[in-house]
């Protein structure tokens, strides 16, 4: 064989020797990897492309200061490697270097453009710094040109998370485990996912595949004990926080979930005074003060939280996050027009929605487009969710593109504006829909007793509410959906009326055909109050500012009578506090009779309330 076909078969095995190494490391077999690049590297020459992975080895064993030290020579030698450059910037983000990963990232995928991998690490660096659109034009590219890309499916579901809109998240997230179902980051995200959907059990059922497959994961075992807090099992969740504060004392999201969980277990003065121990110790820290105003609300102490946030606004007044918490504490106490608050400006023509707004705040938000006849329509950017809500507003509105539109703020509406009362009800049922509930109901004794609950084990639930409604005259309709139906099985004389709210529509037309409405702080409760539907509002502490009241009645929602928990997750209370209420309306109805439709019966305007 002549000297040339030697060297192009050492350079043939060379080539089948690092393949076969890299392959290895990609399974995460790493001992036999190095053992296979050792080889090569002992054999002679800087090939930079075994020294990368060398370097990948030992980020995928966690230890980026490692290869840091094998990438740094290499790196300086060939600049213009882009693998070198992405392994680089891999281990300056493990290690906390976020500007000097970014640069490694901008160069490793201006070097190799259609690479998906540097492509979606400079995405992820992007996501960090809050550059969404940057964000989503990188995970774009790579998802068209590699539909079959797992990793940039779940980047989309990321990025979907980031902004808050959990609806839009699952989809992408449901694909990526579609093409790889064992990846751990895609199930933590979908498990997230899930948690804000209010779907708890498949949350945890996600949650606990990824454990299994990444058993010392932190970000896992913090999923796992928000997971166990939202299905009720307390005494779970507390031992996943004490194990994970065990091996990192200093981990904030452990800690603000361990307090908590003391504060929905009747220990809030023991968590609001370990929270206030870490601000002492930092007095100039802002970010730690919202913190503690967020567990003083979950707390029900909206005064001392506007007093702690005012302080970190007098430190930095040009927090928006700050300035959003000051205002909705306000809210929380029926305060309008904060201090530092502009004048109220009119509302714009075309608003756009967030994608995160959730259904109660979409139906609070409606009554801001109840403007008279004289004016054009207003246009709204929204998820189609919300604009079938919005269909039913007492006003003109159309759908937008979004182009040009304004970004509505409610908390900052509400504050500017405040509630209007002579504007309710400012929601109306589809004619047709309520005549069909109307005779459907028409077969059931009146008075007609709409009840709302939830299927959480934290919040009301079918079996409390009986024990307030055992004694009503009349008939019972459930307006629960979802899980939450369930509960119907022990309540068999109750009217399963959820079970037919396909969508919004429906359930407007539904509640306005109620004599009274009773329920938590929810979806039926807002387009009750919307609605002018009379009722009792039983709430948690920290319920949404639209239930701030006085006088043991909402502000916001004039019609309904308002029960709120002497103390976090203290159902008990409330239901005894919504008992006078209750039994006060009941018996008006009695007296004023309740034959014919239950709106000609509305010949008052609601008092008002002292704000």
């Amino acid at each position: 064989m002549s000297g040339l076909d030697q060297t192009g078969a050492a350079d043939a095995g060379r080539a089948e020797l690092l393949h076969a190494a890299q392959k290895l490391i990609a399974e995460r077999r790493f001992d036999e990897g190095e053992y296979l690049l050792a080889r090569l590297a002992n054999a002679g020459g800087r090939d930079p492309d075994v020294f990368n992975a060398l370097a990948a080895a030992a980020l995928g064993r966690g230890r980026a200061e490692r290869a840091f030290e094998i990438l740094a020579p290499i790196a300086t030698e060939h600049p213009d490697h882009a693998g070198v450059m992405g392994n680089l910037g891999t281990a300056h983000m493990m290690a906390g270097r976020g500007e000097e990963a970014e640069v490694c990232f901008r160069r490793a995928h201006a070097l190799a453009p259609n690479s998906d991998s540097h492509a979606l690490s400079l995405a992820l660096m992007a996501l960090r710094r809050v550059d969404v659109a940057a964000a989503r034009r990188l995970v774009d590219e790579v998802v068209a040109r590699a539909p079959d890309n797992a990793l940039a499916w779940s980047m989309r579901g990321a990025i979907a998370l980031a902004i808050g809109d959990f609806a839009g998240a699952e989809a992408p997230l449901v694909q990526a485990l579609s093409l790889d179902p064992n990846d751990v980051e895609t199930l933590r995200r979908l498990s997230a996912t899930h948690l804000h959907l209010r779907r708890a059990d498949d949350a945890l059922r996600l949650i606990e595949q990824a454990r299994l497959l990444a058993p010392l994961d932190v970000d896992c075992l913090l999923q796992l004990a928000s997971c166990q807090m939202a299905l009720g099992r307390l005494a779970d969740a507390e031992a996943s926080c004490r194990e994970l504060l065990a091996f990192g004392p200093a981990n904030r999201d452990a800690q603000i979930l361990q307090w908590r969980l003391q504060i929905v277990t009747g220990r809030s003065e023991a968590a609001v005074a370990a929270a206030a121990r870490e601000i002492r110790d930092r007095p100039q820290d802002v970010e730690a003060m919202l913190m503690l105003a967020g567990l003083l609300r979950l707390a029900g102490r909206p005064g001392q939280a506007i007093a702690l946030l005012d302080h970190a606004l007098s430190l930095d007044p040009r927090r928006p996050d700050v300035r959003f918490a000051r205002i909705e504490a306000g809210l929380a106490l029926g305060e309008w027009r904060p201090p530092g608050l502009s004048a109220a400006a009119p509302l714009p023509d075309d608003i756009l929605l967030p994608a995160a707004i959730s259904a109660e705040d979409v139906i609070v938000f409606a009554r801001y487009l109840t403007d008279g006849a004289d004016r054009p329509p207003r246009r709204v950017a929204a998820s189609p969710e919300a604009l079938a809500v919005l269909s039913h507003v007492r006003g003109k509105i159309v759908a937008s593109s979004g182009t040009g539109a304004v970004a509505a703020s409610l908390a900052e509406l509400a504050a500017a504006h405040g509630p209007h009362p002579e504007t309710v009800p400012y929601l109306a049922a589809e004619s047709d829909r309520r005549r069909r509930w109307l005779a459907a109901l028409s077969e059931f004794p009146r008075p007609w007793l709409g009840v709302a609950f939830d299927g959480e084990p934290l919040s009301l639930d079918a079996a409390r509410l009986t024990t307030l409604v055992s004694t009503f005259p009349g008939t019972v309709v459930s307006l629960a959906v979802g899980e939450a139906r369930r509960q119907l099985a022990a309540w068999p004389e109750a009217i399963d009326a959820g079970l037919h709210f396909a969508d919004a529509a429906e359930a407007i037309a539904a509640i306005d055909c109620l004599d009274m409405v009773v329920g938590p702080d929810g979806v039926a409760m807002h387009i009750a109050g919307a609605l002018d539907r009379p009722g009792v509002a039983i709430v948690a502490s920290n319920a949404h500012w639209a239930f701030a009241g006085a006088c043991g009645r909402s502000l916001w929602y004039p019609s309904l009578h308002v029960a709120r928990q002497a103390a976090p997750a203290d159902w008990p209370s409330a239901v005894a506090a919504a008992a006078a209420p209750f039994a006060g309306l009941v018996a008006a109805l009695l007296r004023q009779g309740t034959d014919g439709d239950p709106l000609e019966h509305r010949t008052r305007k609601w008092e008002p309330v002292p704000g």
